[in-house]
Order: C-alpha cells, then sequence, then structure tokens
C-alpha cells in the first residue's frame, strides 16, 4: 500500500496516477465482462493486473512497465471476503475514479459507420432460398 512518503499518496506523478487509473478502469471492464459472478481469486486479481499494465504499456514488459505494475499493484483496493468479480469491478471503478480516471477514456473516438448492404451499394442483399440454376451455352 501507499507510504506516507509517496507523492500524491501514491509515487505517482499526475501523469501516472491517471494511468493507474486506466488500468485499474481495464481491470473493471474484464472482471465484468469475463465470468463476473465468479468468486475473486487474488490470482485472477494478479494476473489481470499484469496483463492490463501490459496493454496500458504498449505490450511492453521493459522498466516502466514492472514501474507501473507496482503502481497498480499498490493502488489495489482489499477485495471483501467470497466477493465476486463484478463486486469487485465497482469497487475497481471507485478506485479508479480517485485516480482520476473519468470514463471518458472508453468512448469511441471516432463513431461507427454504418455498413453497407451485403451486396454492396447498388445491390440487394443474397436471397434465401432455392437458386435457378444457371443457364450453359444459350
Amino acid at each position: 500500500m501507499a507510504q506516507s512518503t509517496d507523492q500524491n499518496g501514491s509515487g505517482a506523478g499526475p501523469a501516472d496516477r491517471e494511468l493507474v487509473g486506466r488500468v485499474l478502469a481495464a481491470m473493471a471492464d474484464h472482471f465484468t465482462a469475463h465470468r463476473p459472478d465468479a468468486v475473486l481469486t487474488t490470482d485472477a486479481v494478479a494476473v489481470c493486473a499484469s496483463a492490463e499494465v501490459y496493454n496500458a504499456t504498449g505490450r511492453s514488459v521493459l522498466l516502466s512497465a514492472s514501474t507501473l505494475l507496482g503502481t497498480v499493484m499498490n493502488a489495489l483496493p482489499e477485495a471483501a471476503s467470497r466477493s465476486t468479480r463484478r463486486q469487485y469491478a465497482d469497487v475497481l471503478r471507485q478506485e479508479a475514479s480517485a485516480y482520476g480516471w473519468s470514463g471518458e477514456e472508453n468512448e469511441r473516438a471516432v463513431q461507427a459507420v454504418p455498413r453497407p448492404p451485403v451486396g454492396g451499394p447498388g445491390r440487394s442483399a443474397p436471397q434465401s432460398g432455392p437458386r435457378p440454376a444457371p443457364h450453359h451455352g444459350e
């Protein structure tokens, strides 16, 4: 956990604090999306933290990723006994907010563009059902 001599209560600078918040939020998203009603395990927390730090650092295993992982591990809130992954995700989101995560980072920067019809522009979508046999030589 954070030491009293740490900057900002976590040892992280302002930009680093936001990155820690993003990692915590990504962990919350993972626990919500994958087996949310399963009981949380300490191994799941450690593996998820490692994976999300790996993603947040551009899939790097360099010193900066190791440093960030240590900061994230120190920032992790305690889990209640026998809590589910979904319950812990809620706690993680609260902690992520305390680190400056606002949730806006998860919004799409570019909105989805509608897809053209399956057959392409000016073509109708393929029809289901029997097709007429092709005529050869006529």
